[in-house]
């Protein structure tokens, strides 16, 4: 005599296959197209912006979406907040950071707003520390309109021109001594806008903050430390009293920190020399400078920079190699 299966016997061993089949597929992906947050120990990469946009997001910059440091995306718009918070306390600061640099505007992504008065709350900017000047560093990808400094001779002397604009002439002072040529003084002055500010500069927020007159204004101030243009020179040395532009460097360095020679040509121009500044609402600190020479004569040179930012905590490390042949103190 066969046996009755009940009904309600089949019931449940339905639902045991259906569970059992979704705890065995972990590429399961809901009826939305969305990903569901993934199981393994790794972030996601990206997030639904939610509302209206079907548009995404970065969590993290594009160097460690490349070493495959998160797993994926994007997640579901409803979800991205409490995974973002479950993240470990360094993951958090690193994707602040990231979030920062997002083009998008907060009003069709309010997810990424969610997020950022969140990371606003929980990492609050350092009051204290020392702002970096916008349109100095390396542009950020949507700088549009990018210009080198403009060193010139002319009749009258040497003049730097900032985004079209003639900030400082060394024939502003007719009154000092000069000890050097106009085309050394040229020569000078190039190298030294290059050692502090780089050459490249983002002429979109030099113009912004001319036109809203708010804030530093670069035509007073280029550097924005609060000393007018005319009078924020120095002179190179006792020796040379010839003026020139006293302009902030990109980064800051607390008194009494360990500090080598810089290597040649390791300036603000050199993808090496340090982190982005968009990176951090502070200028970067530079914490300590390593030099490390060949000991033969064969082997590369090697300087090892140690940053961080004062608003996040974060640090970074930054090395520059350099052909034995170099010159290296």
């Amino acid at each position: 005599m066969e046996e009755t299966v009940k009904p309600k016997a089949i019931t449940l061993t339905i639902v045991l296959v259906v569970v059992l089949a979704e705890l065995l597929d972990p590429t399961g992906q809901p009826s939305s197209g969305q990903q569901q947050i993934p199981g393994n120990r790794k972030p996601a990469c990206t997030c639904f912006c939610g509302g209206n946009s079907p548009a995404t997001f970065n969590l993290f910059d594009a160097a460690e979406i490349d070493a495959a440091k998160c797993f994926g995306g994007p997640l579901p718009s409803d979800k991205c907040g409490d995974y973002f918070k479950s993240l470990p306390d360094e993951q958090q600061k690193s994707s602040c950071a990231t979030l920062k640099t997002e083009d998008k505007s907060s009003a069709p992504c309010p997810v990424l707003k969610t997020l950022l008065q969140y990371c606003e709350e929980k990492y609050p900017p350092d009051k204290k520390c020392e702002k970096p000047t916008p349109w100095f560093g390396t542009p950020s990808s949507g700088c549009k309109d990018v210009q080198n400094p403009e060193i010139s001779v002319n009749s009258r002397g040497v003049s730097l021109k900032i985004c079209g604009l003639t900030l400082f002439s060394n024939s502003d002072n007719p009154n000092y001594t000069r000890s050097m040529s106009d085309s050394v003084y040229a020569a000078a002055l190039r190298k030294l806008v290059k050692s502090r500010i780089g050459s490249k500069l983002c002429c979109d927020k030099f113009w912004e903050a001319l036109r809203n007159g708010t804030g530093c204004l670069p035509a007073g101030d280029l550097d924005c430390d609060g000393i007018p243009n005319k009078t924020d020179t120095v002179s190179l040395s006792r020796s040379m009293p010839d003026l020139f532009p006293d302009l902030n460097t990109l980064f800051s360095r607390p008194e009494g920190a360990p500090m080598d020679p810089f290597p040649e040509g390791f300036d603000p121009d050199d993808p090496n020399f340090m982190p982005p500044a968009e990176k951090c609402d502070c200028k970067w600190e530079l914490l300590k400078g390593t030099s490390t020479c060949s000991p033969d004569g064969k082997q590369s040179h090697v300087y090892q920079a140690w940053w961080r930012c004062p608003s996040t905590g974060n640090e970074k490390f930054t090395r520059k190699v350099s052909p034995a042949t170099a010159p290296c103190k």
